[in-house]
């Protein structure tokens, strides 16, 4: 970590001494946008995706002549999601590429690992891809989250299944790093404020792949739902032991179960996931929304790939920076960057979902979680806004 620490330190001199008449990553016909993503790794389906919809947003603005009359050049770093790596990328975008802003981040601990110095070096850090804690706690000038909050999520998670379902006593299994702290935290804060038992739980490294002994621990406490902090990978693994076992309770995860793997997997019918993505049926959309139809049919003509919900929110996070980097106008700096983003009272998405407010904010643009079951191979929308 201390060499990480270095090659940071370096970085945030070299923002200090680089404040001038010129605005960093900002030329007369050229503006450049930097993202530290997963493209090979374990959340490239997240990575990929996201990647997709910023590009293809970029592309449409760069199509039409750009913003005031300056391209965007988008330039994508992948770390694997690897700690070290995306310490590295970071530093890439900061020192050799000198861009004006990073924009959709991923993943949790990466993060957390190269943000803080990102905003000391004076590099606005735009709608980080996590759903972290820290992603919006404590604020900072520069920093725009979008999502709300996985601790939040999950809170409004276990509401739903004790008042819909007449859940009390429920149980949890989480990765044991930050992202499972989150979704653990937010879990104990519900059963304490609803009055409900925890009767087990159990924490496990990422790498893990066996969970048998988990699951029975689970079971044998007379647990009525199972809650998840969770990527797609164990979440499979989890959720077809559970039923592997004929044990038939609702099994709840986070954010990070949800891609179009985990719903096409015939053995996961019936799995939920909470997440602050608002979903959309492109089919259904091609008489009801016909622009969002038009887009489905040229995302998937530009990439060969269907669209998923981080294709939709990595495009929607790269359209308010677009409208931000116009209303900041021509003489664009950070600072008017900024103060554009803190004047957008009102965002509608293209894709129909929650209205965004930026103004006056101080955590996270989108204050809504949508729950999800996997039904007939599909991500299937139960309700579009958890209580929290």
């Amino acid at each position: 970590m201390k060499l990480f620490a270095f090659l940071l330190s370096g970085v945030v001199a070299l923002g200090v001494q680089s404040v001038s008449a010129e605005t960093r990553g900002v030329t007369d016909d050229t503006i450049k946008i930097g993202t530290v993503t997963d493209l090979s790794g374990p959340l490239a389906s997240w990575g990929v995706a996201a990647t997709n919809g910023q590009r293809m947003r970029y592309e449409e603005v760069n199509e039409n002549g750009g913003i005031n009359s300056r391209k965007i050049d988008f330039i994508v770093e992948d770390m694997q999601y690897q700690i070290p790596m995306a310490v590295q990328a970071a530093a890439k975008l900061m020192t050799s590429d000198e861009v004006f802003a990073f924009v959709a981040n991923l993943g949790t601990p990466p993060n957390n690992a190269i943000m803080k110095r990102t905003l000391d070096a004076g590099f606005p850090y735009i709608f980080p891809l996590s759903a972290g804690l820290s992603m919006s706690e404590p604020a900072y000038p520069l920093k725009k989250p979008y999502l709300l909050n996985d601790r939040d999520t999950m809170r409004g998670a276990v509401r739903y299944f004790a008042e819909t379902k007449g859940v009390k006593k429920i149980c949890y299994q989480v990765m044991a790093n930050d992202y499972g702290t989150e979704v653990e935290s937010g879990i104990k804060m519900a059963a304490e404020t609803l009055g409900l038992e925890i009767t087990a739980f159990g924490r496990h490294k990422p790498t893990e792949t066996e969970f048998t002994a988990a699951v029975l621990q689970l079971r044998n406490s007379g647990c009525e739902a199972l809650f998840i902090g969770s990527v797609s990978r164990d979440a499979t693994q989890i959720y077809t032991t559970v039923r592997g076992a004929g044990w038939d309770v609702p099994v709840i995860s986070s954010l990070g179960s949800l891609v179009p793997p985990v719903a096409e997997n015939a053995a996961m019918e019936g799995f939920y996931t909470a997440a602050p993505f608002h979903l959309i049926d492109f089919e259904g959309a091609k008489d009801s929304a016909p622009h969002v139809y038009e887009w489905y049919q040229d995302y998937k003509a530009r990439f060969g790939a269907n669209p998923s919900a981080q294709a939709v929110i990595g495009y929607t996070m790269a359209d308010v920076t677009v409208k931000a980097l116009e209303k900041a106008g021509k003489d664009l700096t950070v600072d008017s960057f900024i103060a554009a983003f803190d004047s957008i009272e009102s965002y509608n998405d293209p894709f129909g979902g929650p209205e965004v407010s930026f103004k006056g904010a101080t955590h996270y643009g989108a204050q809504y979680s949508v729950l999800s079951q996997v039904r007939d191979g599909k991500w299937v929308v139960v309700s579009q806004s958890l209580p929290f």
